[in-house]
C-alpha cells in the first residue's frame, strides 16, 4: 500500500515519506537561521506521522472519515522507547509544535478547565488511529536543544516554540504548495512566479548609489546667506549629510541595539535604511524590516524605498484581514491561495507594529508563519516612541529576545526617544541586560542646530468657533487634535468661518484628514496638501494625530490640542519642517478645547506633561523628552506596563505554557472594520454634489474596482487575496458607531464580520460619526 499524504485534482499523489522528508529539509533549513536547523528538521520528520493511518489513506482516497492526523507526531516524540533518555523538556516544546501546524499552538494545560481536551496534557494522551507503519519508512529522530539559545526563563522557551512552530508551517506549506501547483508556479491558474529578489549586497550599491548626492564631506560647511531662513535651509541640508555619515559609519558597530535619537525633518527615514543595509551587508543580515506604528507613515516611506530599491524587492504587509487565520487540514485551496507575503520571504519588509508584535505573541499558524523569517535581520522601529505604554514589558522582552538569540540587530528610531534603554539593561522590569549604542554622537547639539519653531501654550480653553477663527486668519496652518468627532465638528466650523469671512479659494483650501477616511481617500487628500503646500496655496488641515509622526508636511503655523510631551514635539516637527522661515517667526500652539474633552487613553500622557513642565526652560529637548517618559512610566508602575499581564501568566507554568492566553492586543482599543465600496473619490465618486448617495449602478464592462470588490464579496468569496484589495477601502469603526450606522439605514451586514457601507460617506471627511436617520414623508 502507498501511503499518500496529498492527492492532486489530476490524480497524483505524494507519498508520507516523501512529504515528511520534504518539510524536514525545508524546516531545518529555514531554522538554521538561528541555530536550531536539526531539531526543526526532527520536528518536521514526524509532523504528519498520523497520516499513516488507515483512517486518514481511506480519508484521502475519498472517504467520509474525520481523523485528527496532527496528534500522533507528539506522541510519537513523547512516547518513543528511542527518545527515552531525551529530557521531557525538549520533547514537549517540540510536541507543541507538532501538535499545533493546523489548529494553532495549543495551550499546554488549561488551569480553568482540566478537562479541556484540547490541551498539549489532554492530546498526548488522546487515543489515536494507529500509526505503526511509520516505522516501516522512517526511524524516530533524536532532539537535543541548540545549545546557541539562551532559555534563560519561560518567556524565552515560549519564544523558541513559536519561532520552531514558524519553521515547521511554513515548510509544510511550502512543501505542500509545491506539489500541489505540480512543482512549477507557471501552470495555468497556479501563482505567477515571484520575480528574482536582489540580495542585500546588491540592494546597498543600489541604495547608495540612490543618495550619493546626499553624502557631502563631513567638514563642508554650510554656505552662508544673507536671509535668515536660507541659512536654516543650508543648515537643514547639511544636518541630514552629517546624520547620513553618522549612521554609514555606525554600521560598522557589531550587531545589537541601537538607538536613532534625531529631530524630525532630520532624514531619519533615509539615513536608517543606508544604516541598515550597510550594516546588513558587512555582518550577514538577510533581511531589512522597517516597522512603523501607522499606516501613513509605512505607505510614505515605503513610497521612497520602493523608488529607490524596486517595487519587487519591498513587501509592505500591514493590513489584517479577519479571514484566514485558521485552516482545515486538507484545504488545500486556502494553501494555494495563500501569497507570499505570509512567510516574509522579501529582503525588505515593510510592516506595522501591530502586525510585528501580534504576530509575535500570536498562535495560529498562518500568524506565526513569517517569524522564522525575522531571524538575523535588521529591524527599524520607526517612531519607537508611539508603542503603547500598556504593552511596553511584552514588547521590549520580544525585541530583547531577537537580539540576544536570533541574530537581529534593532534600532529604536524617533525624534523623542523614550528611555526604552532602561527597560533592556537594567536589572528590572525583565531586563536582558544589552546595552543600546546611541548611532548620534551629540542629540542635544543636533537639536539644537535643526529647531526650527518655538511652541507657545494659549492660556484658558478655546471653544470651535474661536479655534476655527484663529485657524482662519493663516493661510497655511495645521491643527491636529485629539478625536475623530472633534476633527470633524472642527472642519465644519472652520468652512462656516472661512465662508463667512468670504475668504478666497475657501472650497479646496480646508482639508480633513483622519482615519474615518479609508487609507486610498487618505492618501489622495494628502497629496492635494502637498501639491498646495508647494505651490504656495491656501492651505488649512484639520486632523487627528496620524500626521504627527512620520508624515512629510510643512506648514507655516501649527495647533496642538493639549496632549504628552511626545506628541506634541511630533507636532512641531510639521511646522516649518523645511526651515523655510525664521525659527522666530514659527509657532506651534498648545490648546485646550473647552468643547471636546481628551480621551481617558491620553489623559496620563497630559498629567507626565504638566509634572515635568517646570523642570526644563525647553519642554522639546532630549532631557526634558527622555524625563517626561521616565515621569508616564512611574506614574503608570511595572505592572500597567504589561496591562494583559502576559509576563505574569508565564511564571511557574515550567513548560506548560498557555498559548492561547498569551496573544498580545496591541492597541486598547478594539475597532471594526467597514468597507467603503459605493463612494471612492476620484473613480465615479458619489455624484458631483456629495450627498453621501450611492452611485447608480454600471454596466460590468464599466466597473470600478470598489464595485468588482463589492460583486465578490455579495457572491460569497472571504479569501484573503479580497480582503487585502479590501483593506484600501476599510474605515475602523468602533463597534458602538457600526452598529449606529446600521440603525439609521446608512451600513449594510452580510455577515457577522463584514459590513458596506451605503451612505453617509463625504468626500470632506470620510464616514460621518454622528449621523442621523433618515426622513420620514406621511401622506
Amino acid at each position: 500500500m502507498e501511503y499518500l499524504a496529498h492527492l492532486r485534482g489530476d490524480g497524483v499523489g505524494q507519498s508520507v515519506k516523501e512529504h515528511l522528508d520534504g518539510v524536514s529539509a525545508l524546516a531545518g533549513r529555514m531554522a538554521g537561521e538561528f541555530g536550531a536547523s536539526d531539531f526543526a528538521a526532527a520536528v518536521g520528520s514526524v509532523h504528519d506521522a498520523g497520516k499513516y493511518s488507515e483512517a486518514f489513506q481511506r480519508r484521502i482516497r475519498g472517504g467520509a472519515v474525520k481523523v485528527d492526523h496532527s496528534t500522533a507526531g507528539g506522541q510519537l516524540l513523547v512516547e518513543s522507547s528511542g527518545n527515552s533518555q531525551v529530557p521531557e523538556r525538549p520533547l514537549q516544546l517540540a510536541a507543541y509544535c507538532v501538535l499545533g501546524h493546523h489548529s494553532g499552538l495549543p495551550d499546554g494545560i488549561n488551569y480553568d478547565d482540566i478537562t479541556d481536551k484540547k490541551t498539549l496534557k489532554k492530546r498526548l494522551t488522546k487515543t489515536v488511529d494507529d500509526y505503526g507503519a511509520f516505522n516501516l519508512e522512517n526511524e524516530v529522530p533524536k532532539l537535543q536543544l541548540p545549545s546557541g539559545i539562551k532559555f534563560s526563563d519561560t518567556y524565552s522557551g515560549a519564544f523558541f516554540v513559536r519561532m520552531v512552530f514558524s519553521a515547521l508551517v511554513d515548510a509544510d506549506w511550502t512543501d505542500t504548495e509545491s506539489f500541489i501547483s505540480g512543482g512549477a508556479d507557471t501552470e495555468p491558474g497556479k501563482r505567477e512566479p515571484r520575480p528574482a529578489l536582489s540580495s542585500i549586497a546588491e540592494l546597498k550599491s543600489r541604495f547608495f548609489e540612490s543618495i550619493e548626492s546626499y553624502i557631502n564631506p563631513a567638514d563642508a560647511p554650510p554656505p552662508e546667506c544673507a536671509d535668515g531662513a536660507s541659512v536654516g535651509k543650508q543648515t537643514l541640508m547639511h544636518s541630514r549629510n552629517l546624520l547620513l555619515r553618522e549612521c554609514i559609519a555606525a554600521a560598522n558597530s557589531d550587531p545589537g541595539l541601537f538607538t536613532l535619537t534625531a529631530p524630525t525633518g532630520s532624514g531619519k527615514t533615509i539615513a536608517g535604511m543606508a544604516f541598515a543595509l550597510a550594516h546588513a551587508a558587512k555582518f550577514g543580515k538577510r533581511r531589512v524590516i522597517y516597522v512603523a506604528p501607522y499606516n501613513t507613515i509605512i505607505e510614505q516611506n515605503a513610497d521612497e524605498y520602493n523608488l529607490r530599491l524596486g517595487n519587487e524587492n519591498v513587501l509592505q504587509h500591514y493590513t489584517t484581514a479577519g479571514y484566514g487565520d485558521s485552516m482545515s487540514e486538507d484545504d488545500e485551496r486556502s494553501r494555494r491561495n495563500t501569497p507570499a507575503v505570509e512567510n516574509w520571504d522579501s529582503p525588505i519588509i515593510a510592516t506595522s507594529a501591530v502586525q510585528f508584535f501580534e504576530s509575535l505573541f500570536a498562535f495560529k499558524p498562518s500568524a506565526c508563519r513569517k517569524l522564522h523569517n525575522i531571524a538575523n535581520s535588521v529591524i527599524i522601529f520607526d517612531e519607537a516612541q508611539a508603542l503603547p505604554i500598556g504593552k511596553l514589558i511584552p514588547c521590549v522582552r520580544a525585541m530583547g529576545e531577537l537580539v540576544r538569540n536570533y541574530g537581529c540587530t534593532i534600532v529604536l528610531a524617533t525624534a523623542t526617544q523614550n528611555a526604552l534603554d532602561k527597560f533592556f539593561s537594567c536589572g528590572k522590569n525583565n531586563a536582558l541586560g544589552i546595552p543600546a549604542t546611541e548611532i548620534v554622537s551629540d542629540p542635544h547639539e543636533l537639536y539644537l542646530r535643526l529647531k526650527r519653531a518655538r511652541i507657545e501654550t494659549i492660556p484658558g480653553k478655546l471653544t470651535d468657533e474661536e479655534l476655527a477663527l484663529r485657524l482662519s486668519e493663516h493661510e497655511s496652518v495645521l491643527c491636529i487634535v485629539n478625536t475623530r468627532r472633534h476633527a470633524q465638528k472642527l472642519v465644519e466650523a472652520l468652512k462656516k468661518r472661512c465662508s463667512e469671512s468670504s475668504l478666497e479659494d475657501t472650497s479646496n483650501g480646508v482639508f480633513h484628514l483622519s482615519t474615518t477616511m479609508y487609507p486610498k481617500h487618505r492618501v489622495r487628500v494628502l497629496d492635494e496638501i502637498r501639491k498646495r503646500l508647494k505651490a504656495g496655496d491656501v492651505c488649512r488641515v484639520v486632523s487627528t494625530s496620524l500626521v504627527e509622526a512620520g508624515v512629510d508636511l510643512d506648514f507655516d503655523t501649527v495647533y496642538r490640542a493639549m496632549a504628552g510631551s511626545d506628541s506634541i514635539v511630533q507636532a512641531a516637527g510639521r511646522c516649518n519642517r523645511e526651515w523655510l522661515h525664521d525659527a522666530s517667526d514659527s509657532v506651534v500652539y498648545v490648546f485646550e478645547s473647552d468643547e471636546h474633552t481628551p480621551p481617558r487613553s491620553i489623559v496620563p500622557n497630559i498629567r507626565a506633561a504638566e509634572q515635568t513642565a517646570g523642570k526644563f526652560d525647553d519642554l522639546a529637548s532630549p532631557e526634558a523628552i527622555y524625563c517626561y517618559f521616565e515621569q508616564l512610566y512611574a506614574n503608570k508602575g511595572n505592572d500597567r506596563l504589561d496591562d494583559q499581564k502576559i509576563m505574569k501568566k508565564l511564571e511557574g507554568v515550567g513548560v506548560m505554557f498557555p498559548f492561547r492566553h498569551l496573544t498580545l492586543q496591541l492597541i486598547e482599543d478594539v475597532t471594526v472594520p467597514i468597507y467603503v465600496l459605493y463612494n471612492e473619490p476620484g473613480a465615479g465618486e458619489a455624484a458631483a454634489e456629495d450627498t453621501g448617495e450611492p452611485p447608480a449602478e454600471l454596466e460590468a464592462s464599466a466597473m470600478t474596482e470598489t464595485q468588482k470588490l463589492e460583486k465578490r464579496l455579495r457572491e460569497g468569496e472571504r479569501s484573503r487575496d479580497l480582503f487585502r484589495r479590501l483593506g484600501r477601502y476599510a474605515v475602523s469603526l468602533y463597534s458602538a458607531e457600526r452598529t449606529n450606522l446600521c440603525i439609521v439605514g446608512a451600513a449594510e451586514k452580510l455577515d457577522e464580520d463584514v459590513y458596506l457601507l451605503t451612505q453617509n460617506y463625504y468626500k470632506e471627511y470620510g464616514v460621518e460619526l454622528t449621523p442621523t436617520g433618515g426622513d420620514g414623508l406621511f401622506l
